[in-house]
């Protein structure tokens, strides 16, 4: 508590110009993979293809660990995603449940292309706080505008299978659904927001692309 009080007030002196930093982070940002399986246009991982394949890399569990190990004291939250897909590595719940062991707050970001069954009960058990997953359409055809290379249907039933997920355990994460404003869906916007809940969401995102 006390590193967010004082992450707060360097913040709130900062506007007079006073630039003062006596705090920690107060959140992480961790990679699991930082490769992906889809291409999409603006985004530094999709954009590289194969050029990228020699350098992709998977974060260890006892790295994870022992990152985690040192942020306790300071940190809140950790995400578990920035520019791959997570859950290509298959040790995410552990990693998951290693920061919920440690009272943070966690959330990911996915595409949700390999989110089986198995996989979402998996986290759910982890004790995983938030969940976003990407559905930039709801045609497979406005949906693979932007997505390239993924599938609609893959992306619907893993946001499902969160949810059934959670009824089965009684608890689990919130389930954001993510679309992007693209000129290819506009003509989706309404239906996003009348239909979210009964595609298994419990919120709705809808940002620009940057």
């Amino acid at each position: 508590m006390g590193n967010i009080v004082l992450s707060r007030l360097s913040f709130f002196v900062s506007r007079w110009g006073v630039y003062w930093f006596p705090h920690h982070p107060t959140f992480l940002s961790l990679e699991p993979a930082n490769y992906c399986m889809l291409r999409c246009p603006q985004c530094p991982v999709g954009i590289r293809g194969q050029e990228g394949a020699k350098g992709r890399k998977l974060l260890s569990q006892q790295m994870c660990e022992r990152v985690l190990d040192e942020a306790a004291d300071y940190a809140h939250t950790v995400i578990f995603h920035f520019q791959g897909e997570p859950l290509l590595n298959t040790d995410l719940p552990k990693m998951i449940a290693y920061a919920h062991s440690l009272r943070l707050f966690t959330m990911l970001s996915t595409n949700a292309q390999t989110l089986t069954e198995t996989m979402a009960e998996a986290l759910v058990a982890a004790g995983l706080d938030r969940i976003i997953i990407s559905v930039d359409g709801l045609t497979q055809e406005t949906y693979a505008h932007y997505r390239v290379g993924g599938r609609l249907d893959r992306a619907l039933a893993g946001m499902r299978a969160v949810a059934e997920a959670k009824k089965r355990f009684g608890r689990g994460p919130e389930i954001v659904m993510q679309c992007l404003y693209l000129r290819s869906n506009e003509h989706e916007w309404e239906d996003f927001k009348k239909n979210y809940r009964s595609l298994g969401a419990d919120k709705l995102s809808m940002k620009t692309a940057q």
